[in-house]
């Protein structure tokens, strides 16, 4: 007979060890390290992230897409990359997801009251706000419930399909506008004193260490006569935004700092307003609930890999998603003349999650596409800014004046301003930004989709400039002399 204390013994002893398998068990099943793995300057890389087959099947299908750059990050080290991962570009609506990064400190301290309404903080606009669009708080904005149906600065979003304006009170009705989104970020200048861009630079660029990061590339834009609050836009490479979203599965820490406080990251990213309740029906189209600025996948969707899982969506294919049920962070880039679905997208997840595996058709009919279409779409060079005399600028001054359009009654108006080292360009009624010298003639925008080469006569003059746009023919506007 066994002494009644060693059974007990034996007991603890099976139960511990039971205990250790099951934890192990579980923590390679959701993919979390012992030790949370960062970047350094430089990514690490782990080349046994993906089995052969998952990575042929991405590899087949990603070809067909206008993918600009992937990325794909699973327990802090890179195990898929795929295009140019070190390039700047426009992060469209996925800004909103960082602006909400941005408002978790300055909540926490108590500089960014989410109670406060519009009235509190003075904000009003073009043409005013209606008394019950002024109740509406900055909670409100951050969800997208604020009941405020004034036109926005900067177009993208679902404001053509709103109620009309005081119809609703705020806090009751969902609807993605891109008022409410731009006054969110107005709200967040007036109550933190900070400058979007330079809190974007110092609160998260440097202490996350993003490699590619520019100041002079982040510039608001939109139309001063529809509304005074601005769009924010960001220009981020893929990389920087695989960062950014390490930083939230991470809940918030980055290394031994902490960078957003971890209840702001557990709130802003779970569903406030569920899928059944998105507006107008169409939104509801997808998987996703909304949180604070992030896209939640909500009910039957977010299961398996996709419980917890929360995205940064942008037009023509911005996206940030963090899994946290694989520990996995993946970001994922086009360049604006192209464009990834949000289907195609979703497609792609389900290959990287192993959800649902190409099946035979699907790799074959990826294979052919790819066969096809090598020149269907071609990626534009990255433009690369130089170094000029400043004083060179003094001569581009001036305003130019462009003759309308059949579809733009009026006359269009540039001023071009020198602002001691910077080139500013401004159309009328448009917010002000730099441009950047590609030559002594030939500059660009933020963006990289407007160009602007200045004319000279004989003698030197500058006499008018040509500005080309992507996708739209060429205009020439002459320089007025005053």
């Amino acid at each position: 007979m066994i002494p009644a204390f060693r059974v007990i013994w034996f007991t603890i002893l099976l139960s511990a060890l039971s205990l250790r398998a099951g934890v192990e068990d579980f923590t390679n099943a959701i993919g979390v390290s012992a030790e949370p793995v960062f970047p350094g300057v430089n990514w690490e890389f782990e080349t046994n992230g993906f089995s052969s087959k998952t990575v042929q099947e991405v590899d087949a299908f990603v070809r067909t897409l206008d993918t600009t750059g992937l990325m794909v990050v699973k327990h802090g080290r890179v195990i898929y990359e795929y295009g140019d991962v070190k390039r700047l570009s426009y992060l469209a609506s996925a800004r909103k997801s960082v602006l909400s990064m941005l408002y978790g400190p300055y909540v926490a301290s108590g500089k960014i009251n989410l109670e406060a309404t519009l009235k509190d903080l003075g904000m009003s606009d073009v043409g005013g706000l209606l008394p019950s669009e002024e109740r509406a708080k900055v909670i409100d904005l951050i969800t997208a419930r604020s009941g405020v149906y004034h036109p926005a600065a900067y177009p993208g979003d679902l404001l053509s399909m709103a109620p009309k304006r005081g119809s609703k009170e705020p806090g009751t009705y969902w609807l993605y506008s891109n008022w409410d989104f731009d006054a969110a970020g107005a709200a967040f200048e007036l109550m933190t004193g900070k400058n979007i861009y330079d809190a974007l630079r110092d609160d998260l660029a440097i202490p996350i260490g993003m490699q590619d990061f520019d100041r002079e590339r982040q510039q608001k834009t939109g139309d001063q006569t529809r509304s005074q609050y601005p769009a924010y836009p960001m220009y981020l490479s893929t990389r920087d935004m695989a960062r950014l979203g390490l930083l939230m599965l991470r809940q918030g820490q980055w290394r031994d700092h902490r960078i957003i406080p971890a209840e702001w990251v557990r709130r802003s990213t779970s569903v406030r307003t569920p899928l059944a309740e998105m507006q107008p029906q169409e939104a509801r189209a997808g998987p996703f609930g909304y949180g604070y600025l992030w896209w939640v996948w909500d009910g039957s969707f977010g299961t398996g890999p996709y419980q917890g899982a929360y995205s940064a969506c942008g037009a023509f294919g911005q996206y940030i998603t963090v899994l946290p049920a694989l520990d996995m962070v993946v970001a994922h880039k086009t360049w604006p003349s192209g464009k990834v679905h949000q289907s195609d997208y979703l497609r792609l997840l389900d290959l990287l999650t192993g959800r649902k595996p190409a099946s035979a058709f699907e790799l074959a009919n990826w294979e052919h596409i790819s066969k096809v279409r090598p020149e269907a779409y071609a990626i534009p060079k990255p433009r690369i800014a130089i170094k000029l005399n400043p004083g060179i600028y003094d001569s581009y001054a001036g305003k130019y004046s462009f003759a309308s359009e059949t579809n733009r009654p009026g006359k269009m108006t540039l001023t071009i301003k020198r602002n001691g080292d910077a080139l500013i360009s401004q159309v009328t009624g448009q917010f002000a930004e730099e441009i950047f010298p590609e030559s002594s003639t030939t500059f660009f925008n933020a963006m990289e989709m407007a160009q602007l080469t200045f004319i000279k006569n004989d003698q030197g003059e500058v006499t008018s400039v040509i500005l080309h746009a992507t996708g739209l023919p060429d205009r020439e506007g002459k320089k007025i002399t005053e």
